[in-house]
């Protein structure tokens, strides 16, 4: 392992305004539950449709963990308050998407 933590989609749900996913951070033995939100507005903006919504919703993930914060991730949240919590997410969000 390359001492970067991983971020696997374990389940993805539709709901009202887009979708919930249960993401798995592993970090060398441990491993950590994020339920993540999505909206369809933030998968669009992010995205636009150029990558599929779990690949978003991955790329959040890994863009919250490269914070030079590097603050723990709650166990729920949200993918516009992740991406407010920190400045430079979007850029570093567009690292993490695929190309």
């Amino acid at each position: 392992m390359n001492g970067r933590p991983t971020v696997s989609v374990v389940t993805e749900c539709e709901d009202g305004a887009g979708w919930v996913f249960r993401l798995m951070i592993r970090d060398g033995p441990s491993a950590q539950p994020l339920d993540l939100r999505l909206s369809w507005a933030d998968y669009d903006r992010w995205s636009g449709g150029r990558a599929s919504p779990e690949e978003v919703a991955a790329a959040v993930a890994r863009a919250a963990l490269d914070s030079p914060a590097r603050e723990a991730l709650p166990r729920s949240a949200d993918a516009a308050t992740l991406a407010r919590r920190w400045p430079g997410f979007e850029d570093r969000l567009r690292d993490h998407l695929p190309r």
